[in-house]
């Protein structure tokens, strides 16, 4: 986690079904598909958008996604 924190990224654990995403800009409410996997990430920046990348990942996978959704704002599906 501290590589995500030094490449600005903030780190939040959340349990359920139901976020909520407070950026500078604005807010924005995440619900997770029925169908989809119990762990997931959800990448959101200031400008709202969001990507959403189900199922358990490494650090280095999750840096690799954040320099996607940092440089496109989607992040290409494996």
């Amino acid at each position: 986690m501290d590589s995500l924190t030094a490449f600005g990224v903030a780190v939040q654990y959340q349990a359920g079904d139901t976020a909520w995403v407070r950026t500078e800009t604005g807010r924005w409410r995440f619900v997770r598909d029925p169908d989809s996997a119990q762990v997931g990430y959800v990448w959101v920046d200031a400008r709202l958008r969001h990507a959403t990348v189900y199922g358990v990942r490494g650090y280095t996978d999750l840096i690799e996604s954040a320099r996607q959704f940092r440089a496109t704002g989607a992040i290409t599906p494996e």
